[in-house]
């Protein structure tokens, strides 16, 4: 997506603006960005995405926040994402939104470098902060996580610092996370903590790595 595209994206934000709107801007409270690496070990195939995240809110009420940009000026990338498209989500006694779906073409990871987001609401009016993603280099074999489910319990391997299992329904939902517990790597009782959690479903861990500021997504792990 080219700087020109962008620009007439947001022009046509300003004319929202100057066509009379008089809402207050929205407001950004906290950006958490995190580079995310997947495998999925059904197909053998590994690759890159960006999760950005908001802790977002609006004076007009949450119903009027209507997408946010992320932008790669020296790149000349944007990704646009509209409200009824993220999650939300509650994190450290806080509402964010955000995606954890944003990718280049192909298994690139997302570039290096200075990133701005743009917070839009539905009159058009903005507001704009930034975050920095560090130069990422493929995650080598001994990184990953893996898991296996033996009597309703999940034992999670070479867990990272923070590791969940995110619990997706037998259409491809996402129902449930859960969190791994440090001292053990053991889940269990799954069942029980997630009422999805039957035949059919999957799950996938998550570990987030400290040291190189990344995320390990592996899955998906399928319920007999």
């Amino acid at each position: 997506m080219s700087r020109a595209a962008l620009a007439i994206a947001l022009a046509g934000a300003l004319m929202g603006v100057l066509a009379g709107c008089t809402g207050e801007p929205p407001v950004i409270s906290r950006v958490f960005a995190q580079p995310v690496f997947v495998r999925d070990i059904e197909r053998n195939v590994t690759w890159a995405r960006l999760g950005v995240f908001l802790v977002a809110s609006d004076p007009d009420g949450q119903d009027d926040l209507s997408a946010f940009y992320v932008i790669n000026d020296a790149a000349e990338l944007y990704w646009k994402v509209e409200a009824n498209a993220w999650v939300a989500v509650s994190a450290e006694g806080e509402s964010w939104v955000g995606t954890n779906t944003l990718a280049m073409p192909g298994a690139d990871p997302p570039p290096a470098g200075d990133y701005r987001v743009v917070l839009q609401d539905q009159g058009g009016d903005t507001v704009e902060d930034t975050f920095t993603i560090p130069p990422l280099e493929p995650p080598e074999e001994t990184a990953w996580p893996s898991a296996s489910l033996e009597d309703d319990t999940i034992t999670v391997t070479n867990a990272r610092e923070v590791a969940q299992v995110w619990c997706y329904s037998p259409e491809g939902k996402l129902t449930l996370t859960l969190p791994v517990p440090a001292e053990t790597g053991r889940l269990a009782g799954v069942s029980a903590s997630a009422p999805g959690f039957v035949s059919g479903s999957t799950f996938w861990i998550y570990g987030y790595d400290r040291a190189q500021l990344r995320g390990l997504l592996i899955g998906p792990y399928r319920v007999p």
